[in-house]
């Protein structure tokens, strides 16, 4: 015998603006937003990309793909060709992350 009531025109009327506000705004929003696109590949030397991350105190993946625009998977490798060269030092990691410092600040 309950149930809810039946909506009037306005109240239905008024339901109907409010969701396609909705559905404009997200379109809109859809508009908005631009993938960058990272590449896959340090091309250069990984010695060039000192310059740009010797103004960081502390090299972490994301950091290092964030400012050279790389994948994450990029910036591992490159942060691992550049500790094996000697140009910077893992201080903390395990399985998931590895956190790693300059050993010697960039003298130009």
């Amino acid at each position: 015998m309950g149930g809810t009531k039946k909506k009037t025109v306005s109240q239905m009327k008024k339901e109907e603006e409010k969701r396609r506000e909705k559905e404009a705004e997200k379109k809109k929003v859809k508009q908005v937003i631009e993938k960058k696109e990272r590449s896959a590949f340090y091309t250069e030397a990984p010695e060039t990309a000192l310059k740009e991350l010797s103004k960081l105190d502390v090299l972490t993946p994301y950091t290092v793909a964030s400012q050279l625009n790389l994948r994450l998977s990029a910036a591992k490798n490159l942060l691992k060709e550049l500790e094996a060269k000697k140009f910077v030092q893992m201080l903390q990691g395990n399985n998931r992350i590895k956190i790693y410092k300059l050993i010697t600040p960039l003298t130009s």
